[in-house]
């Protein structure tokens, strides 16, 4: 049976690796990327069967921009997985809290522990994902300098573990959405991403938010963007969840009637948050 070859941003040990072997197995390929952009290109040029994006993050929230390439790229989603971000400050066995003179991470990670960074004379420097900055600690052989990363990370690279969970919220946590170039139906799906615009007249996103209500769909999430075309007009984006006896394509028919270029960006099954 061939492996499934899943584009990932980031390298092995990285938090997408980790949410990939969660979803798909541990005897997978990763097809490792710098940007979610060329995640999307892989999945849409074959050269990766599926692709898993972060998308939002408990303390750091929604990240907009991957809502654009799913659309950009016309990719389906087709799951999603919820993982536990613990993060730790690490460095070489020579490395003390006091020897280190500068921070390398993924500029999120960084973000999501400020309240220890801040209160250190540390440089920051932003690197592609948490495992290659672990990497490049491994690699430097430097004292003075140290890396924020997951566990597996430090394990994989051989470096000492200097201050467990800086992350300033505990219950850190960031969902991934599981990406392919083909719808997957699924019987038993009960969540979709819809997205779609609205008039310009008041009262139009109650409106539709109660209809909604009405045809059985809950809304989970909801984000406004200003579109470029128009500063007036603005793309919504919609979590929404349904129990049985929903049908989710009459009722989606229903609300396409009553809003503006509704699309469908993934049908799928909803995942529980991981411990």
């Amino acid at each position: 049976m061939r492996k499934h070859k899943i584009a990932i941003q980031g390298t092995e040990a990285s938090f997408h690796h980790i949410a990939a072997q969660k979803i798909f197995g541990e005897d997978l390929l990763i097809e490792s990327c710098v940007s979610f952009d060329e995640v999307c290109k892989k999945i849409v040029s074959n050269e990766a069967d599926y692709g898993v994006m972060a998308i939002e993050n408990l303390l750091t929230g929604c990240i907009l921009t991957n809502y654009h390439l799913i659309s950009r790229y016309q990719l389906n989603i087709i799951g999603e997985i919820t993982l536990p971000i613990e993060l730790h400050l690490m460095g070489i066995g020579s490395t003390t809290i006091d020897s280190i003179e500068k921070v390398i991470s993924h500029p999120i990670a960084l973000a999501q522990c400020n309240e220890l960074l801040s209160n250190k004379s540390w440089e920051r420097e932003q690197i592609s994902d948490t495992a290659t900055s672990a990497q490049s600690v491994a690699e430097q052989q430097l004292s003075s300098l140290a890396a924020i990363a997951n566990e597996t990370t430090a394990s994989l690279y051989g470096l000492s573990i200097l201050k467990k969970n800086i992350h300033d919220i505990k219950g850190n946590r960031t969902r991934f959405l599981v990406l392919s170039r083909q719808k997957v139906r699924n019987e038993h799906a009960n969540k979709a991403c819809v997205s779609f615009q609205l008039p310009n007249v008041s009262g139009s996103l109650s409106s539709a938010l109660v209809l909604m209500q009405k045809l059985g769909l809950n809304l989970t999430k909801i984000q406004s963007v200003p579109l470029a075309s128009n500063n007036d007009q603005y793309q919504f984006i919609l979590d929404v969840e349904w129990g049985t006896g929903i049908s989710f394509e009459a009722s989606i028919n229903t609300l396409r009637s009553e809003v503006l270029e509704l699309s469908i960006l993934g049908v799928y099954i909803k995942n529980e948050i991981i411990s």
